[in-house]
């Protein structure tokens, strides 16, 4: 299953990088579950870590999105915008 998310800018530390630093447009990174999820994840036989691509677009009115999602491969899924 896919999935593209919006993030805030006071989500995961890697998306309020992306907001802050105007340098990286594309990023992967792994998130691990911890706590109460590490434990869901195990009852449901779910793994503990999932690679995600954090992705920063500019809008049309200047403002800076974040976006998290499944979709890995930068070439297919570029960060340009139409």
């Amino acid at each position: 299953m896919q999935f593209c998310g919006r993030c805030s800018k006071r989500t995961f530390k890697a998306a309020q990088k992306m907001f802050k630093q105007h340098v990286i447009d594309s990023q992967k990174f792994t998130l691990t579950a911890n706590g109460e999820v590490k434990k869901k994840c195990k009852i449901l036989g779910l793994d503990e870590q999932i690679i995600v691509r954090f992705v920063r677009i500019i809008l049309s009115t200047g403002e800076t999105e974040v976006l998290v999602t499944s979709l890995l491969d930068s070439d297919k899924y570029t960060t340009q915008t139409k």
